[in-house]
């Protein structure tokens, strides 16, 4: 769409699949939905694409919420979450499997992308 017509929307005919595990301080547990609307939000940021092009499949505690282990009133507790997701390919021109791939690939430069977007 543009400003005279609205977006259509179409199936797409490829998308990624993947899933990243974060591990969260904090003073509460964040939400299911809290964590996955942060990172839908990130991982539009990171991959530059419409943040409609991502669907968050799941959210999931990976290990139990514990206490950090720091004296930090802000970090007292501690929690790991696996988020599954889903990155629709609606315009291969200008989002690829291929760059998804090579960007996810490439830790040293995806792991830093993901952490600047989330203290954003």
């Amino acid at each position: 769409g543009d400003l005279n017509q609205p977006d259509r929307c179409s199936w797409a005919d490829a998308w990624a699949q993947s899933s990243i595990i974060l591990s969260m301080t904090g003073a509460r547990e964040p939400s299911m939905e809290e964590v996955g609307l942060a990172t839908s939000t990130v991982l539009a940021e990171v991959f530059q694409c419409p943040q409609r092009d991502l669907d968050i499949l799941e959210v999931a505690a990976a290990n139990a919420s514990v206490a950090s282990g720091t004296q930090s009133q802000l970090h007292s507790r501690r929690q790991a979450m696996q988020v599954r997701f889903r990155i629709k390919i609606s315009n291969p021109e200008v989002l690829s499997l291929d760059y998804i791939d090579a960007e996810m690939a490439n830790l040293r430069l995806f792991v830093p992308k993901l952490v600047a977007a989330f203290l954003q």
